[in-house]
């Protein structure tokens, strides 16, 4: 056991060593495992359960998939649906389907005979032709629409369409027994306890074929989620390797349409100067010779790709960098180079880029503006110290000063570290001050990884798998704060229960709330120990095994107060603004904040993070850069929806722990009544209009760009800005 302390400085952070066993105690977690319940669970290995209120019933179900080998290698998907009060029931109802199978010659061993060139010999009827017979093989689809799946690393949970129900994103790696193949799977909730695997288009585009890891091995956060546009749809960021190559393609959601597209074309590059690898930034036009064949080409950079950078092997995340309310981006990983390039133009090997949103649908590349402990770094002291191999990066509000922070752990600049980019930017532009834990693990790219408040202490704390630098060896390292802002270290050697009772199994584990107590159990689906087992039954550390440990931490959860008011305010462009006092949490620190926008007239809601609206209930564990942060200063807090359409609407707000805790929501009391406004376009008179991205977007148009405007004469105009 080890500790350290995180003191938060007026000008930065800095981390000094402290000792205090009276509060690593006290801020220790503790489990037991819950052999009752993990009896009765379908044991298989290969899979990463995901939590969520899918039923609806405010009680956190688990869905999870896999391959049984004490099941003759069957594979199938099963539902927890959590009853409450410990209750659940087990829902693993398969459908099948019949298809025709040629039947082959057998020798009499059974073995299918072959002819010299190793084919497989049909039987054939009387008159030469292929005897089949009919079959029947499972679908793959559970019968309530759950699908099957293989692993699913960074698989997550959002409301995609916006309908109150909890859907499921599975990263998938096909295979294994599944009858699946390897993809990023929409499943929507039809919210009576059935589900549709969406075929979505924009998805499909990613190019996955066959079986295999989705990121090259790196599936945490290689997805991550995030409203972009503001349209109060989540949007969607993905890295991974298939047969298009590399990528990173931010995908849009058609909001009201359904489902997603790839945008690619709003991204602008950082200047020439600047850049070190061109590679997909700006075309290369090749030059070929009337036969043919190709003489050389040339580069165009008068007009850049505007697409992104293409990498594998590293996590994305969405961002408010600088606190004007549009998510920004960065992306880790590997990138390619460009042979032909210029010289000192086509650098290949580990990056990281941050992409600021321009509010007006288009991104700029600002890696080369960044700057890092007092002092602006070129792209290459970037690219050696945080491009890196895989990593994890996630942002969190490390020191709940209002400013979303990025913590890193893993491989970087050759060893394993965990760091946290402390924001601190200002009006002069994107700023971070590193903070280094002194603690690392390594190779946590596809292992468990979770970041919460475990211990009720209100901070951030990690559950994280890999090779511990603590251990010198490969295991589970627990990074513990207690309210003094105090760090310790604890951590268990892999393969082993651990010292505070979690079976940990293997990576194939994940956190959530089981019994409704606010405290994080822990369930993991594995090749590993049965700990209910004896000696008498064999090798018990060797087999399929689905079990659960419950959290006995000795310490209450509780959820912060609600906000005491809400008020908003619309403008001409039918913009609303809601208004909230700050609330405090027991640390003394501003929660996370949820909001809500409700048509009052329709019934429609628009939520931030998926919520009960009614208990303020968060329904899965979204990542903290999706809620809104606190200013930091304890006065009042602000969030803008933009470009709402006609109707009367309602907001509310909640106050969200670090532990997902939430409040219940305050709404405004006044309804709020957003019209069709007038924009005046050329010379022509002020007519009733909507104006439009080219994309389909509401906007106010008031940056440059391309806008359609829509009159309620049925009359459509482009203009050009």
């Amino acid at each position: 056991m080890e500790n350290f302390t995180l003191k938060t400085l007026a000008l930065g952070a800095l981390f000094i060593a402290s000792a205090s066993v009276h509060a690593q105690e006290e801020y220790s977690i503790t489990f037991g495992l819950n052999q009752e319940v993990s009896k009765q669970l379908r044991q298989t290995h290969r899979t990463v359960p995901i939590w969520g209120d899918f039923t609806g019933n405010g009680c956190y179900d688990i869905y999870y998939s896999g391959t049984s080998w004490a099941n003759g290698w069957t594979s199938g998907g099963f539902l927890i649906k959590n009853l409450g009060e410990g209750k659940f029931e087990m829902l693993t109802e398969k459908t099948y389907e019949e298809y025709e199978e040629t039947i082959w010659q057998r020798d009499e061993e059974g073995n299918i005979k072959t002819d010299e060139e190793g084919n497989w010999l049909p039987e054939l009827d009387e008159n030469g032709n292929i005897k089949t017979e009919m079959r029947t093989r499972e679908t793959g689809i559970m019968k309530n629409g759950l699908p099957y799946y293989a692993h699913g690393r960074g698989s997550l949970t959002l409301d995609y369409n916006q309908d109150g129900n909890l859907d499921i994103l599975i990263s998938n790696a096909g295979g294994n027994d599944t009858n699946t193949k390897r993809g990023i799977v929409l499943v929507r909730n039809n919210g009576d306890e059935t589900f549709t695997v969406v075929n979505d288009e924009g998805l499909a585009s990613l190019g996955y074929e066959g079986d295999g890891n989705l990121n090259e091995g790196q599936e945490n956060y290689h997805i991550a989620v995030g409203d972009y546009n503001r349209d109060s749809y989540p949007d969607l960021l993905i890295e991974g390797a298939s047969t298009i190559g590399r990528f990173v393609r931010l995908l849009r959601n058609k909001g009201e349409e359904g489902g997603f597209e790839v945008v690619n074309d709003i991204f602008n590059p950082m200047p020439l100067e600047n850049d070190i690898n061109i590679r997909g930034e700006y075309a290369y036009n090749v030059e070929y010779d009337e036969d043919g064949i190709e003489i050389g080409g040339a580069w165009d950079f008068e007009h850049p790709t505007k697409g992104l950078i293409n990498l594998s092997h590293g996590p994305v995340g969405f961002i408010d960098l600088d606190g004007d309310g549009w998510l920004d981006l960065y992306v880790n990983g590997y990138r390619d180079g460009a042979d032909n390039a210029p010289e000192g133009k086509g650098r290949g090997g580990w990056w990281w880029h941050m992409y600021k949103n321009l509010g007006n649908g288009e991104f700029q590349d600002i890696t080369h503006t960044l700057v890092i402990n007092g002092e602006q770094a070129t792209t290459c002291e970037l690219l050696s110290q945080y491009g890196s191999e895989n990593i994890i990066s996630t942002p969190v509000d490390w020191n709940q000063d209002g400013k979303m922070d990025i913590y890193l752990a893993g491989d970087i600049s050759g060893s394993r570290r965990s760091i946290v980019l402390l924001n601190v930017s200002d009006e002069e532009g994107i700023k971070f001050q590193t903070i280094d834990l002194e603690q690392g693990i390594g190779d946590p790219g596809n292992r468990l990884f979770f970041m919460a408040d475990f211990n009720g202490d209100d901070y951030p704390d990690i559950v994280a798998s890999g090779h511990s630098i603590f251990l010198g060896d490969w295991g589970v390292d627990y990074i513990l704060s207690d309210a003094g802002g105090n760090y310790h270290m604890e951590a268990t050697h892999e393969g082993q229960p651990t010292e505070n009772g979690m079976w940990r199994g293997s990576e194939q584990g994940t956190f959530g709330d089981f019994d409704g107590d606010g405290q994080f159990d822990y369930l993991v689906s594995a090749w590993c120990g049965a700990p209910w087992k004896t000696e008498e039954d064999g090798n018990h550390f060797d087999g399929d095994n689905t079990f659960l440990s419950m959290n006995t931490s000795d310490y209450v959860i509780t959820a912060p107060e609600a906000p005491a008011t809400v008020s908003a305010s619309i403008d001409e462009n039918n913009n609303i603004t809601a208004k909230w006092n700050a609330v405090t949490m027991s640390n003394g620190n501003q929660p996370l904040y949820n909001l809500y926008l409700k048509n009052k007239e329709t019934g429609k809601v628009l939520m931030n993070v998926p919520a009960n609206a009614t208990t303020g209930k968060q329904m899965g564990y979204a990542a903290f850069a999706q809620y809104v942060v606190g200013n930091g200063e304890g006065d009042d807090n602000t969030f803008t929806f933009i470009n709402v359409p006609e109707g009367t609407y309602e907001v509310g707000v909640q106050a969200v722990n670090y532990a997902y805790q939430g409040s219940a929501f305050t709404a405004t009391t006044e309804d709020l009544i957003t019209g069709i406004r007038s924009v005046a376009t050329g010379n022509a008179k002020p007519a009733q209009t909507q104006m439009f991205t080219t994309d389909g977007r509401r906007t106010d148009g008031q940056g440059r760009g391309i806008y359609v405007v829509k009159s309620t004469d049925g009359s459509v105009k482009k203009i050009v800005k």
